[in-house]
């Protein structure tokens, strides 16, 4: 404390008093069927990047409800999740064998949106979005957004992250020249 400078308890001031004139944050709904549904799209969630991080695609899939719907932004992919999106997932596992998915915050808001930060890590084994195989170790902060259905499926998938960071962790020097490999 500086000499000279007032503190709360030298003001007299209490805290109940400080407090008054603003407003209270509302509240979040009570009920419990709201948070049996934001606990319940909490756990699909969390079961959604198991799946993901032991590249079991499959079971993914059979958590999707049939016309899931999926954007992957930075790709400017939007389609089905059981097409598109399952494509990206298997070159995901394809081209990172040994992918870690590190769960650093979860939020469900209250239409249960499960809203995920996540860092995917892993050393690449194979061609991935075009860039050639050069065993690079990527690390890559990612954000997804899943839709899940009161009956516990997810009805859609949104996923965002830098793909400027990700190609330069793969190696790429100039994204006008990615060297594309067949498949």
């Amino acid at each position: 404390m500086r000499p000279g400078c007032p503190t709360w308890s030298s003001t007299g001031i209490s805290s109940r008093l400080r407090t008054r004139g603003r407003p209270k944050p509302p509240q979040a709904p009570c009920s419990s069927s709201w948070r049996s549904e934001q606990m319940s799209a909490r756990k699909v969630a969390r079961q959604f990047f198991d799946h993901m991080q032991a590249a079991d695609v499959d079971e993914i899939l059979c958590m999707v409800t049939p016309d899931a719907a999926v954007s992957l932004v930075p790709l400017q992919v939007h389609g089905s999740m059981v097409a598109e999106g399952a494509a990206y997932l298997y070159e995901l596992a394809r081209s990172f064998p040994d992918l870690v998915i590190r769960l650093r915050r979860l939020f469900v808001t209250t239409d249960s949106t499960a809203v995920a930060e996540i860092t995917i890590e892993g050393t690449q084994a194979d061609a991935f979005l075009g860039a050639a195989n050069l065993e690079k170790h990527v690390d890559l902060d990612q954000a997804w957004m899943l839709e899940v259905t009161p009956d516990d499926r997810i009805s859609a998938v949104t996923a965002y992250w830098d793909s400027n960071q990700l190609y330069r962790r793969l190696g790429v020097k100039r994204l006008d020249k990615i060297t594309i490999t067949a498949r």
